[in-house]
């Protein structure tokens, strides 16, 4: 059995926010692979079902992101899932707004939520699919901007990258990590 897990922020002040695109992202899975997220348990809403023809829990913690390791590491101690099985999606302000990174494995380069996930898993062996947000101008703390509603042209490409996202699991479910970094670390901008 697989765990993948949207990051972001619980309660609908934050459903717009850049910190959420993980939240999105597995919303979107749950359409696409009719996946509903009706259990809630384990510090998180979540659903059962196939990605990619794998059995698979899709799930968004409702712990703020700075605690989502509580919910992943509850939720895949109750499934004997390893961390070699969990794909965690997530922003990250070092990558250019739309693109896509995959990383294996390692450390959290600041990023609480997956400081949270390895803290309480005890590991770093998951996946991450890392979502470019952007760097915040100047002027805005990076707090301020991870919490801030994506700007309008943000908006309207957000669509397609949170396609993107779902594209890039079906790949690596199906091909492998080496297949999809191969095709998602493409330079390109939105």
């Amino acid at each position: 059995m697989r765990l993948i897990v949207g990051l972001g922020n619980p309660g609908p002040e934050y459903s717009t926010t850049r910190h959420n695109i993980g939240f999105c992202a597995v919303d979107q899975l749950s359409r696409e692979y009719a996946i509903p997220l009706y259990k809630n348990n384990f510090q998180a809403v979540y659903g059962v079902g196939f990605v990619a023809a794998r059995k698979t829990i899709i799930a968004k913690p409702l712990t703020f992101m700075n605690r989502s390791g509580e919910s992943v590491a509850a939720l895949a101690a109750y499934y004997n899932i390893t961390p070699a099985h969990i794909t965690v999606i997530h922003d990250d302000m070092d990558i250019s707004f739309g693109q896509l990174r995959i990383k294996l494995r390692g450390g959290s380069a600041g990023h609480r939520g997956i400081e949270s996930i390895e803290q309480h898993t005890g590991h770093s062996g998951f996946t991450r699919i890392r979502v470019g947000i952007g760097k915040p101008p100047s002027s805005i703390s990076p707090v301020e901007y991870v919490l801030q509603n994506f700007s309008d042209s943000e908006t309207a490409c957000l669509k397609e990258v949170i396609r993107k996202t779902i594209h890039c699991i079906t790949v690596l479910f199906n091909d492998g990590p080496q297949v999809a970094m191969n095709e998602f670390h493409r330079s390109g901008e939105y």
